[in-house]
């Protein structure tokens, strides 16, 4: 959106001025700081706001610190439309089997959580197919929150949350940590089967003829 300043007298009447100014934003994720020279006591920036909540915007002289800024009055900024999933952070490394509380939020382009979002999202772990469940949650007011199992143990597991939008809106954990569980049982594999663990045979591929 745009702002606009103005230099004035102490009752608000525009008055010339060349001075160069400051808006400053108490938003975090706002598009300022941003400066600039007045022309005839005047001059527009283009500002954006990234956090939700109620923000400011400040301005001041650099010119000459002995005129007066002013704060804004305070501006609400709501979430923008979906563009994807974030992941929080969660406890790790993991065991294999045992569960560990996750947090999933439908998040706008500045990661603002979209409060009305209720839609269903696949999740797919990249240790295969079966090596995580839930396999499919349902945000409710833009977040999902339960007990998460992964059963492929690995040094670079990672999880990709995806709903049924097209194209589909996405999101990917970063990588962390599954350690084995009990030694319990073993594994025969044949020519042309590969070693898959978390899945439901551990094996991938397929037998030679």
């Amino acid at each position: 959106f745009t702002v606009e300043v103005y230099a004035t007298d102490a009752y608000w009447n525009p008055v010339p001025s060349a001075d160069t100014v400051r808006l400053i934003s108490s938003d975090p994720q706002a598009s300022t700081p941003v400066s600039g020279a007045l022309t005839n006591g005047f001059r527009q920036f283009t500002v954006s706001l990234g956090t939700v909540g109620s923000h400011t915007l400040t301005v001041s002289n650099q010119t000459n610190g002995s005129i007066n800024g002013m704060t804004t009055d305070q501006i609400p900024v709501i979430p923008d439309a979906i563009n994807g999933f974030t992941i929080e952070p969660f406890a790790t490394p993991v065991q294999a089997g045992e569960p560990v509380m996750v947090t999933i939020r439908a998040t706008d382009g500045s990661g603002n959580t979209v409060p009305g979002y209720a839609g269903e999202a696949n999740v797919a772990a990249n240790t295969g197919p079966g090596s995580i469940s839930p396999d499919r949650i349902v945000f409710s007011d833009g977040e999902w929150t339960g007990p998460m199992t992964f059963r492929g143990a690995g040094g670079a597991v990672s999880f990709t949350v995806s709903d049924f939008s097209a194209p589909p809106h996405i999101g990917t954990s970063a990588n962390f940590v599954v350690l084995p569980g009990p030694y319990t049982k073993l594994l025969v594999r044949l020519p042309g089967q590969t070693a898959q663990g978390g899945t439901a045979t551990g094996l991938g591929g397929a037998t030679l003829d």
